[in-house]
């Protein structure tokens, strides 16, 4: 088979599909590194002995409704304060913009390469990506996976 040279505009289509590869492993990085840190946010004796006291509360008899809203107010208040601290859902928000670039430069380059022609033939495109990420769980992160793996180069 004769290699064929790409054009600039295919270049410039695969360089951006490579950076939107780098920025996704980035984003999904954090956010690994984020989901650790809020394991260990979990497990802090702070937040653990505020869990503790308000179990306490819900199994007292009679209950004193008004320790209970208290305690709740405190816990949503310490969550919210560790998630705007550690950027914890601009983080998320990160990484599902990296996800859709991703997806949209790997599908730019499917179509250049002809590589992934049995997906796009068989539904893969722009509104199925949206579908997933809103519907379908376990087929989103799939469908992720299979962009960061894809390689214009093969």
């Amino acid at each position: 088979m004769p290699i064929v040279k790409s054009t600039p505009e295919q270049i410039e289509v695969f360089e951006t599909f490579a950076s939107a590869k780098k920025s996704y492993c980035q984003a999904r990085a954090l956010w690994e590194c984020l989901g650790e840190s809020k394991k260990d946010y979990w497990k802090s004796p702070e937040r653990a002995q505020l869990s503790a006291r308000l179990e306490a509360a819900l199994h007292q008899d009679p209950r004193d409704e008004a320790l209970i809203e208290a305690l709740i107010s405190q816990e949503v208040d310490l969550d919210f304060y560790w998630e705007n601290k550690n950027r914890y859902w601009q983080s998320f928000d990160l990484l599902r913009q990296a996800e859709e670039i991703l997806f949209d430069t790997a599908l730019e380059c499917m179509k250049i390469t002809g590589h992934g022609q049995r997906m796009i033939d068989g539904g893969v495109n722009k509104e199925m990506f949206i579908k997933a990420k809103q519907f379908h769980p376990l087929m989103y992160p799939k469908l992720i996976e299979l962009c960061a793996k894809f390689n214009p180069n093969l």
